[in-house]
């Protein structure tokens, strides 16, 4: 039978201990957080030289807005907070006014959002909005996703970004 109090005062033995389960619990939370997220080389969409330019006015999913935004850094910057001047028009052309639109980003395969809350605010005039607290903390791909609704109609824009 081991003498377990002699073997805990061993501070070597300890130290592998504790190492040893911090190793096992973190491989068996990577594996859990992955397959609950169902993140693999299938679902993570990878962006293109189109999609990484933000200039490049886009519908949103279902077709209910035009957007385009305009850096207020370019190139976008890393570890840097900035701001992005963002355009929304319906599907027809016209000028979205004082439209809620609700930011959110995050890098896919790391399964983490964004350092920072980017704030929008309420429309400028002409459809232009200013969007606050944008930053990117390293390069990799990003997503940001963007919330419209005006009245009674809402839609996403998603944009892939290469920093």
């Amino acid at each position: 039978m081991y003498n377990f109090t002699n073997i805990l005062k061993n501070k070597t033995t300890i130290f592998v201990c504790v190492i040893f389960l911090a190793v096992i619990t973190n491989i068996g939370y990577a594996q859990e957080k992955d397959d609950s997220q169902g993140i693999d080389a299938a679902t993570v969409s990878l962006p293109t030289k189109d999609n990484n330019d933000l200039r490049i006015p886009r519908m949103t999913a279902n077709g209910k807005f035009r957007v385009s935004i305009t850096p207020g850094i370019d190139p976008v910057p890393i570890n840097r907070i900035h701001s992005w001047a963002l355009r929304v028009e319906t599907a027809s052309g016209e000028s979205v006014q004082d439209a809620d639109i609700v930011i959110n980003g995050g890098m896919p395969a790391h399964n983490h959002g964004m350092p920072t809350v980017p704030i929008v605010s309420k429309g400028i005039g002409d459809g232009y909005y200013v969007i606050k607290g944008m930053k990117f903390q390293m390069p990799g791909h990003w997503t940001v996703t963007m919330k419209i609704t005006d009245h009674a109609v809402s839609d996403i824009v998603l944009y892939d970004l290469t920093l």
